[in-house]
């Protein structure tokens, strides 16, 4: 190859490498000489024989749309570079090199030609350099999905896709995966596989996602996981586990996911979790328990500083520990929906000055601490109804929208009423109809000054 010659190759080899040369190289029309002109304004060039520059070349040529040639001044450096240094004749051999797709699993084979611009008569002959532009330009995801006929992969179905981003398998019907599967999907980000049949995942299935970032595993059958399954997914931020069979999880299964941000954990079969499984994932903003068997909340929760929903409704909780909230100052939305919770602890949420969103629906509460709601300044939704509430406590004046079964004009104040006739001071708490008590306390003589009565009441519902 002359001078020119390999100017140009490195021109070609640098263009199809670089984001910002798209639209520069492109492919099209019929081999008739040098300069030829094509569809779309482009013009075709030519290299040499033996020399296969470019995904979709024929026999050395490249494609260059002039109207956009101010950006070759952006390559020049590289040119001179690569043009004074050559090319080895393995390298070339190299490049002509093409490889067969055909014995894949069809609907990955029929992906990849569909991302390529190819038909199945192209199986037998894809170039490694074309499955290397998964990820680049308009490339950078592959959809094999909502195919029922889908059941199970081979270890090779993905060998080559090196730079792909993104992988959709979901709403398939995969019930196992082969181990190795994902190992050349070194770039991958994001897996989705949800909506299959997976009982089961491989150990160390994905090992070698380092750079993925999110992983969808709603909706499968998993049983159990494997021990250290997601260990080296060091960048993972999101993780959706929900929607499985799970009835309980390996210790330390999260530990190395330092940069967790959201965590599914819903409609599974877990009655409790691990000691400290979510100390390591200290900036966990999101968490989803809801739809599960919890009987009390996961030791380790109040360790989340970062938490900003915590999602625990349809569970099993009957009651909530004192200052259970009280370290996560960050929480904006709270469910406690459809538990059995019949009380509240006393200044509960007192800590939860940036709540906006409480739901507290579908319980068993016929009455509520005085003053329970008053230190959420922040309050702008209350799911109160389906309960067996008779009275309310005060509700501060940012709250604008109010769940409740009757209008709340229906419900008498909850709380300590005191009057007095006769020499006796009568006390009411009122706390329900089934929690109203009459105190009458006999004075030896009227009193001339301010008089102090405390009640105390075994009943956790009422004001003291």
């Amino acid at each position: 190859m002359g001078f020119l010659g390999q100017i140009k190759f490195g021109l070609v080899r640098y263009l199809s490498s670089v984001p910002w040369a798209e639209g520069i190289i492109g492919r099209g029309g019929t081999r008739t000489g040098h300069g030829e002109q094509c569809p779309g304004g482009l013009t075709r060039y030519y290299v040499g024989q033996g020399h296969l520059l470019m995904p979709g070349a024929e026999a050395d040529d490249f494609v260059i749309d002039k109207r956009k040639s101010q950006d070759w001044i952006k390559t020049l450096g590289v040119i001179l570079f690569l043009s004074l240094a050559g090319l080895s004749s393995p390298q070339r051999a190299q490049a002509q090199t093409t490889i067969s797709i055909c014995d894949r699993t069809p609907q990955v084979e029929a992906a990849i030609l569909r991302v390529l611009g190819k038909t199945e008569a192209d199986c037998g002959s894809v170039a490694p350099v074309e499955l290397a532009t998964f990820g680049r330009f308009n490339r950078s995801a592959m959809f094999v999905q909502n195919d029922r006929t889908l059941t199970t992969l081979k270890a090779g179905d993905f060998d080559g896709l090196t730079n792909l981003r993104n992988l959709s398998l979901s709403g398939n019907s995969l019930s196992s995966l082969p181990a190795g599967v994902f190992d050349k999907l070194t770039s991958l980000e994001d897996l989705n596989l949800e909506g299959n049949s997976l009982s089961s995942l491989p150990a160390g299935v994905f090992d070698k996602l380092t750079s993925l970032e999110d992983l969808n595993l709603w909706g499968n059958s998993l049983s159990s996981l494997p021990a250290g399954v997601f260990d080296k997914l060091t960048s993972l931020e999101d993780l959706n586990l929900g929607g499985n069979s799970l009835s309980s999880l390996p210790a330390g299964v999260f530990d190395k996911l330092t940069s967790l941000d959201w965590l599914g954990l819903s409609a599974n079969n877990l009655s409790g979790l691990p000691a400290g499984v979510f100390d390591k994932v200290t900036r966990l903003t999101y968490l989803y328990l809801s739809g599960n068997s919890l009987s009390s909340l996961p030791a380790g929760v109040d360790k989340l500083p970062r938490l900003a929903l915590l999602h625990l409704g349809g569970n099993s909780l009957s009651s909530l520990p004192a200052g259970v909230f009280d370290k996560l100052t960050r929480l904006g939305a709270l469910y406690l929906g459809s538990n059995g919770l019949s009380s509240l602890p006393a200044g509960v949420f007192d800590k939860l000055t940036r709540l906006e969103d409480l739901y507290l629906e579908h319980n068993n509460l016929s009455s509520l601490p005085a003053g329970v709601f008053d230190k959420l300044t922040s309050l702008r939704a209350l799911w109160l109804h389906n309960n067996d509430l008779t009275c309310l406590p005060s509700l501060g004046l940012s709250i604008f929208y109010l769940h409740l079964d009757k209008p709340k004009s229906s419900y008498r104040s909850c709380g300590v009423f005191i009057t007095e006739s006769d020499g006796s001071t009568k006390v009411s708490e009122a706390g329900g109809a089934t929690n109203t008590d009459t105190y009458t306390v006999a004075l030896d003589t009227e009193p001339t000054a301010s008089v102090t009565i405390t009640v105390t009441s075994g009943d956790t519902g009422a004001a003291t």
